[in-house]
């Protein structure tokens, strides 16, 4: 589903317009990078958590030439799904 579509989902799923929804949509991503960026963990309980890792750097491959190449060190962004979350989906 792209935010297009699910702009459309959650303005029928809750009665609330697309310009709504939207603004919905736009926040909670706006409110997630700038607390993910400022090393924040988001817990949602039931739902689940976002959180940032670090990467080691590492040894790689070049995909296309098989050459060794030198992956430096970085951070990622994980999702751990809640209880009720895998309860749903499930």
């Amino acid at each position: 589903m792209n935010k297009k579509e699910f702009k459309e989902y959650i303005a029928n799923k809750f009665g609330i317009s697309q310009r709504e929804a939207e603004e919905v949509i736009n926040k909670f991503t706006d409110a997630t990078t700038s607390a993910l960026s400022d090393g924040e963990i988001i817990n949602l309980p039931g739902f689940g958590s976002y959180y940032i890792t670090e990467l080691a750097a590492r040894e790689g491959r070049n995909p296309k030439t098989g050459e060794k190449i030198r992956i430096k060190a970085s951070r990622a962004v994980k999702f751990r799904a809640g209880k009720r979350l895998k309860t749903a989906v499930n």
